[in-house]
């Protein structure tokens, strides 16, 4: 009896697949790279109550905020060699902080791709109450205007910036650029009166709408359409010729383990693919309030987004460095 069981466990643990299928066997620690309570961390429960089902182990929430996102990625690094450890990361941060960030010792290099879950979108948004109503208003007053405009963007090197920077050099507007320490402040900033004008992505705009309008989207079409009716930049100001800013929210693993575990990478990316397309995963978009932002990327189509935006960085590197 001993003899059989013994070959029958050999022939289990040599059957195709065997290594791929008792992955994973323990929680999955998911580590956002920010305080509890954001968008990354509102983003991720998107999907992963659904992930976790598919995968048949939970994911256990780590919140590592610091440096732009490079801490949490620097953790994922070192504890996700195994396949224990995912994160949440908007994808161009780690371009821009590999490009321009002086500390930052993490890059793609170091991290793969499983999916993304939501594309947000850079706007440019004002106070309610303010008496501008279109992108055209709002240059011809800033161009004569006795008092610069202020204008505020998320932090010095962040994409909503970059975008304001752009915005204010094409248009030709008088304004103070305001860079702050998030872009949460940013939109309170904004929200109390204190700004004109801000450049922040869409969805975590949303909780603001109450004070909010949107002039302009830096996208091909505006996923917030009903929430703020906006058109693109580039249909308000044609010939001005604005790149899209988007911000996808997507999910990384550490390269490492896509590299030397392939049979399980590939498990979690297409059990990662099942969630994001399941009602349950819509159901959860739809109560925080993202459903319109959701959009599936595959780990292909988020390795060309990261090439593409490098050359957005390397067109506009005058603006990012100043």
């Amino acid at each position: 009896m001993k003899r059989i069981f013994a070959a029958i466990l050999v022939l289990v643990l040599l059957a195709p697949g065997a290594a791929f299928a008792a992955y994973p066997e323990k929680p999955i620690n998911h580590i956002v790279p920010a305080a509890a309570g954001g968008g990354w961390d509102r983003a991720s429960r998107i999907v992963t109550d659904e992930w976790g089902a598919q995968l048949g182990q939970p994911f256990k929430f780590d919140y590592v905020p610091g440096a732009s996102g490079m801490i949490g990625m620097n953790k994922l690094r070192n504890s996700g060699k195994q396949g224990y450890a995912t994160a949440i990361i908007t994808f161009n941060m780690v371009n821009i902080a590999a490009k321009y960030q002086k500390d930052a010792s993490i890059g793609w290099n170091d991290l793969a791709f499983v999916g993304n879950i939501i594309t947000d979108q850079n706007a440019v948004f004002v106070h309610k109450d303010s008496p501008f109503n279109t992108l055209r208003e709002l240059i011809e007053y800033g161009k004569t205007a006795s008092e610069p405009l202020k204008v505020g963007g998320a932090h010095p090197t962040a994409v909503s910036t970059l975008a304001a920077r752009l915005f204010i050099e094409r248009t030709g507007i008088k304004a103070t650029l305001v860079a702050f320490n998030g872009g949460a402040e940013s939109r309170k900033a904004l929200a109390g009166k204190h700004l004109d004008v801000i450049v922040s992505v869409s969805a975590s705009a949303v909780p603001m709408k109450d004070f909010f309008k949107g002039l302009g989207v830096f996208a091909k079409d505006n996923k917030a359409a009903g929430i703020f009716d906006m058109p693109p930049v580039n249909e308000a100001l044609p010939g001005m010729d604005f790149p899209d800013f988007l911000e996808p929210f997507g999910v990384v693993v550490s390269r490492e383990f896509m590299e030397k575990h392939p049979e399980e990478y590939a498990r979690l990316v297409a059990a990662f693919k099942e969630a994001i397309s399941s009602e349950g995963a819509k159901k959860q978009a739809e109560t925080m309030g993202m459903a319109t932002f959701v959009d599936y990327w595959s780990p292909e189509e988020c390795e060309k987004f990261a090439k593409d935006f490098d050359v957005v960085l390397e067109t506009y590197a005058s603006l990012m460095q100043q």
